[in-house]
């Protein structure tokens, strides 16, 4: 039987310490080393025996241990602490650490606990981290550093606005320090002025150990250089310290410097600013990195706005340097005003170009320039020679283009005109093409011209002609040019070959006064009047009226001109002197010397100068005042021209009232004469003084115009015509009788009214116009006593419904109703009493004419009545007027009123017992006097359709109705 195997012990695996474990591996197994160091819980204040112990056997596996144990710690607290304690180490073994963690790519997180300690601590472990045995920089470690500030800058920047992510972070503690910057930017803040004083402490200074950090910053992207800036300002470095360091590093690390200080939001403005005081050659290197990078020659122009002089020629130096042209920087400075393109010009001449380079510059840029650079030459005190001759050398397009800017300009024609009575031929004309080019003229050169270089006068005009110009735009450009001056110019025209016809054509289709002027200076030339008249003449009546004007407005009335018009074709001469007498000063003698002119000539040229002399308008006044003392024959002819012409009436009497009233009768004739309406003359006299009335209405009753037409022609006008007409009348002698008459002839019963208005107005009675309408006869009586019962006071009214009943029901049509008023008013005693003492030798009462009844106001009007009335209106329809003087003989005779109706009862009432009578005159109504017709009538409508018990049998009375009803229908249609 075989033996059981004995019991197996079992082993127990003993981990080796951490020393041991370390040296086990390889020198540089840093991830071996960090899972060692993670199995075991290694306390920073362990870690010192652990790495003297590694160190004494192999300095290698100790430096690589303390990278891995670096790498392992959780946050950015214990690294700090950790590095608290290497601050404290052994010098070697404080180098051998921090190098192994800079090499191990622990560098950021040194730099961070750098930043976490006193300055005294942080300049140790920073001399070890930077500075190498043999002094040098590590460059490593100056990347560590750029990467540190950076990240710290993104913090800064992200507690006031939010930014881009920034670059990833490693792994381990690298985390915890980006959580470190993003919620403690102050804490930051301390801790990037620890770094940087430490960080100058190591290297001698700050602004050597940005030097060595922006260098290392060529492969960045913009967002990490501009966080980097940042950090870099909060340091408490400036714009000015940074953009320096950055030129003392690399081309390349300024250019992606300048990128990151303007993404920061940093103008160009501040960055040119900063660089103002430095060298030129620093300017230069900064313009040339920022126009590198994207930045435009106008964005250093505008800055330089208002900037000093020098730094202005400090800036153009270092453009130039830069390799910018003259023409470009010019053409950015324009574009900022007049001041900075003047200070660009002058510092480019101080820096010793010449104005020639300049000008050459401006002219060959592309840009329009050309004017602003000579502005400012000018400015800055060169003539126009020193520009013109500065480029004359370089060809003649250059003279032109610099003489277009000097003319746009416009202030120094004066020079220009110098310029050019001095220059060859070739150049003159050159300046002349380059004047019309800036569309100016080479009258601008010729009003600047002293009256000594009259002769270059011609060299211009000729240029011109040789240039192509016609006659046109060369006169139209002596606009400005006057005197002896404008005079040369227009005989150097003709002596360039240029005709009159050509000359004048053109200067008429310039402006009035150009046009006048020309013409003037061609007659001053020695051109003879005559022949410019008749040169015009052939052109067009249009012509000849402005050189006429020209002649006339500048000259004077020249004799010979005069007659040559005289001497022309009537349709010729009356445009012609029309031309004449519209250039005249009115206000001056030039007139006057016409019409003497005129008057000494013939009548028929004193006619056609009145004529012209009134189409010109606004000279009548002086027409007038001129004739006054011309005598009649002349007053005759000027009258009736002017009235022919076109003046009216009025417009003629009205000079005549006010400068030559003592010739007024003599107008009148000749108005007259001319033919004038009577009623146009006599409107106009009425309207004035009773003098100048009386005098008007003398003559033209003289002339053969009746009274009867003179007072239609003012009763059909308003105000007071007829009054002052009727005053004339009696001043010159005509005898109320005259008067009245013509009143009544005229047409119309209202004219006729009006007449006798204006009578009564001038305080005539009513017996006296009655008195002379019986002078005339008893049918004007019978007319102007109608009229005359209206001056009495009363009313007037139709016939009402009533009565019109009653008299239509009578007479049909044979009165005319419509026209019949019934009046109640009291006539006065001397007139009732003259009428019946006139026609009846009886004293008078009151009675009922033509178309007026008249009833004494305290009757009771009655409709038989009226019937009765109506039949003496009848009375005058068929006989007229001299009914009245009839009836009244009626009424005063035997047989009266009654045609043999009973006194008694009845018979006043209705005419009952006239029966008999009525039959024994068989129809015959005549047979019965005026009143006793009256009352047949009355009775017929009271028998037939009057109050019910006074109507009786009507069939005695009916024949006496017809006739009344029928007489006038068988007038009106006979």
């Amino acid at each position: 039987m075989t033996s059981p195997n004995p019991p197996v012990t079992p082993t127990v695996s003993v981990r080796p310490e951490i020393h041991t474990a370390i040296l086990q591996l390889a020198p540089t197994d840093l991830d071996g080393m960090r899972k060692e160091i993670a199995a075991r819980d290694l306390p920073v204040a362990s870690f010192g025996p652990v790495f003297a112990k590694i160190a004494a056997q192999s300095p290698a596996h100790a430096a690589t241990f303390s990278a891995a144990y670096v790498r392992n710690l959780p946050t950015a607290e214990t690294i700090a602490d950790f590095f608290s304690k290497v601050a404290v180490a052994a010098p070697a073994d404080r180098r051998t650490i921090v190098v192994a963690n800079r090499e191990n790519e622990n560098g950021v997180g040194v730099v961070h606990a750098i930043g976490t300690m006193p300055d005294a601590q942080a300049q140790v472990l920073m001399q070890d981290f930077v500075v190498e045995d043999n002094k040098s920089v590590n460059q490593k470690a100056i990347t560590n550093l750029a990467e540190w500030f950076g990240g710290a800058g993104q913090a800064l920047l992200a507690a006031n606005f939010p930014l881009p992510q920034a670059v990833a972070v490693h792994d381990g503690f690298f985390d915890d320090i980006g959580n470190f910057f993003k919620s403690a930017a102050s804490a930051i803040g301390n801790a990037v002025v620890t770094v940087g004083r430490a960080l100058g402490k190591a290297v001698g200074d700050i602004a050597t150990g940005i030097t060595h950090i922006v260098g290392a910053i060529a492969a960045w992207t913009v967002d990490q250089v501009k966080n980097l800036v940042h950090s870099l300002l909060h340091l408490g470095q400036s714009i000015a310290q940074i953009v320096s360091s950055a030129i003392k590093a690399t081309y390349d690390a300024l250019k992606k410097t300048l990128e990151g200080i303007l993404a920061l939001g940093r103008s160009i403005g501040e960055v040119l600013e900063s660089i103002a005081d430095f060298a030129v050659d620093v300017v230069t290197s900064t313009l040339r990195a920022l126009r590198d990078i994207g930045q435009q020659i106008e964005s250093f122009c505008r800055w330089l706005v208002g900037k000093t002089i020098s730094i202005v020629e400090k800036f153009m130096q270092a453009l130039l340097k830069a390799g910018e042209k003259i023409a470009d920087i010019l053409a950015a400075a324009v574009r900022f005003g007049a001041a900075l393109i003047s200070d660009s010009v002058k510092s480019l001449i101080a820096l010793g170009q010449t104005v020639g380079a300049v000008l050459v510059a401006a002219i060959t840029h592309p840009g329009d320039i050309t004017q602003a650079v000579v502005t400012a030459l000018q400015g800055l005190g060169h003539t126009v020679a020193t520009l013109l001759d500065s480029v004359k050398a370089q060809g003649l397009q250059f003279v032109h283009a610099v003489t277009v800017s000097i003319a746009k300009i416009g202030t120094e024609f004066a020079q220009l005109a110098d310029y050019v009575v001095t220059a060859a031929a070739d150049v003159a004309k050159e300046i002349v093409s380059a004047v019309i080019n800036a569309g100016r003229s080479i009258g601008d050169l010729i009003f600047h011209l002293a009256e000594s270089a009259v002769a270059s006068v011609r060299k211009i005009v000729q240029a011109a002609f040789d240039l192509g110009q016609s006659v046109l735009p060369v006169i139209r450009g002596l606009a400005a040019v006057t005197g002896n001056l404008l005079v040369a110019s227009v005989k150097a025209i003709f002596d360039a070959g240029k005709s009159l016809a050509e000359f004048i054509n053109a200067a008429v289709a310039s402006t009035v006064d150009l046009a006048e002027s020309l013409i003037v200076a061609a007659v001053q030339a020695g051109e003879a009047v005559a022949n410019v008249f008749a040169t015009a003449l052939q052109q067009g009546i249009q012509v000849l009226q402005r050189a006429l004007s020209a002649v006339f407005k500048h000259l004077g009335p020249v004799g010979a001109a005069l007659d040559w018009l005289v001497d022309q074709a009537q349709n010729v001469a009356t445009i012609a002197w029309k031309a004449v007498v519209d250039t005249l000063d009115t206000a001056g003698n030039g007139i006057n010397q016409i019409l003497d002119w005129a008057k000494a000539k013939s009548d028929q040229a004193l006619g056609l100068v009145v004529a012209a002399l009134n189409g010109a308008g606004n000279v009548l006044a002086h027409i007038i005042d001129w004739v006054k003392t011309a005598g009649d024959a002349a007053i005759k002819l000027v009258g009736a021209a002017l009235f022919r012409a076109g003046q009216t009436v009025n417009d003629i009497l009205v000079w005549v009232e006010k400068d030559a009233l003592g010739s007024l009768q003599t107008f009148v004739n000749a108005l007259l004469s001319a033919g004038a309406k009577v009623a146009d003359l006599l409107i106009w006299a009425t309207a004035r003084t009773l003098q100048i009335a009386k005098d008007v209405v003398t003559e033209l009753l003289a002339s053969g115009t009746s009274m009867a037409e003179l007072v239609a022609d003012t009763l059909a006008h308003p105000g007071d015509a007829t009054r002052n007409l009727m005053a004339a009348f009696g001043e010159i002698g005509k005898t109320l009788k005259d008067i009245v008459e013509s009143a009544i002839i005229q047409p119309a019963e209202d004219a006729a009214k009006k007449a006798f208005d204006t009578l009564k107005d001038l305080g005539k009675s009513a017996l006296d116009v009655l008195k002379a309408a019986a002078e005339i006869g008893a049918s004007a009586l019978g007319v102007v006593f109608t009229l005359v019962l209206e001056w009495f006071p009363g009313s007037y009214r139709p016939l009402n419904a009533t009565e019109s009943a009653a008299g239509t029901e009578i007479f049909a049509q044979s009165v005319p109703l419509s026209q019949v008023r019934i009046a109640v008013m009291s006539i006065p005693v001397d007139v009732i009493e003259w009428l019946e003492q006139e026609f009846t030798g009886q004293p008078g009462r009151a009675f009922t004419t033509m178309t007026l009844i008249n009833f004494p106001s305290w009757e009771n009007l009655k409709t038989d009545t009226v019937v009765h009335e109506l039949t003496h209106v009848w009375q005058n329809v068929q006989v007229g007027p001299i009914y009245m003087v009839e009836a009244l003989e009626a009424q005063f005779s035997k047989a009266g009123y009654n045609y043999g109706y009973s006194t008694t009862g009845l018979g006043p009432i209705n005419g009952e017992g006239a029966q008999q009578a009525l039959i024994n005159a068989n129809g015959n109504f005549n047979s019965f006097n005026r009143e006793q017709q009256a009352m047949i009538i009355q009775h017929y409508w009271v028998r037939r359709y009057g109050p019910a018990n006074e109507q009786a049998e009507y069939q005695e009375w009916q024949p006496y109705a017809n006739v009344v009803q029928g007489a006038l229908v068988a007038t009106a249609t006979s």
